[in-house]
């Protein structure tokens, strides 16, 4: 859960920002990815909007699964963020200075590929 919710605020974000990035591997129109990126982060500002309110769980009949609170959801979101924001930070430093590629199309591509190659990606396309 703190990958998925990391890797959701980090690319939400740097889509939302550098929308253009995310066209160059998706080949979407920039307003779709804009609107793409600012849905994750309105999807994790209602996820954690629901947690504050009481504590959560969910499940079936006896099993449940207790859900963090809001603080330890935002402190799960920030260990995630800096795990990837660290991963891509080694990335481009590694790359030649020539051509210059900004930060967030590197953030963007390596965050694309990474959840591209989940595994459960990685499973449904054993599949086929």
């Amino acid at each position: 859960m703190t990958f998925w919710l990391g890797n959701a605020f980090v690319l939400g974000s740097a889509v939302s920002y550098a929308p253009d990035a995310a066209s160059a591997v998706d080949d979407l129109p920039v307003w779709t990815n804009r609107a793409i990126g600012l849905s994750a982060l309105l999807v994790i500002a209602g996820y954690l909007a629901w947690l504050a309110r009481r504590p959560r769980s969910i499940g079936y009949a006896s099993w449940r699964l207790v859900l963090p609170n809001a603080r330890l959801t935002l402190f799960q979101i920030a260990i995630g963020a800096a795990d990837l924001t660290f991963i891509t930070l080694a990335m481009y430093s590694l790359l030649p200075p020539d051509p210059a590629i900004d930060f967030a199309s590197v953030v963007t591509a390596t965050l694309l590929g990474t959840s591209a190659m989940s595994p459960q990606a990685s499973a449904l396309s054993k599949r086929r």
